[in-house]
């Protein structure tokens, strides 16, 4: 499966590897959230560092409108994203986006997923 998932302590990890679609995305999610660890406020762990799969405008806002769903109904308190340094732009494309739908709910970039973990389970901005 190209699109992975694990609740660990409060934090719901998805993996994007090689080539997948939305469709992949929505289901790794749907299967996360009838998972029996899976709580209000969860904190997101996105890592699309192996992902092989071109990302086209419209799979952004499809991405930033999954993750403000997830916001709005209270499932979403913070939000990591891992990346490779050259996935840097595309960061900076989904916060500007997603700040407007999403501005209740942090958002930081990382490129080592220690730290995104400890931030992820911490209390800082």
């Amino acid at each position: 499966m190209p699109v992975l998932w694990d609740i660990r302590e409060g934090i719901l990890a998805l993996s994007l590897t090689g080539q997948f679609t939305n469709g992949d995305i929505e289901q790794a999610v749907q299967e996360a959230a009838v998972d029996d660890r899976f709580r209000p406020g969860m904190r997101l762990l996105w890592d699309p560092r192996s992902s092989q799969t071109p990302m086209s405008s419209a799979d952004l806002q499809w991405r930033i409108g999954l993750v403000s769903d997830f916001a709005r109904r209270g499932l979403l308190s913070r939000l990591a994203l891992v990346l490779r340094p050259d996935q840097r732009l595309s960061f900076e494309i989904f916060t500007n986006e997603a700040a407007k739908q999403l501005d209740v709910v942090p958002i930081r970039a990382f490129t080592d997923v220690s730290e995104a973990i400890v931030w992820l389970e911490g209390d800082q901005p």
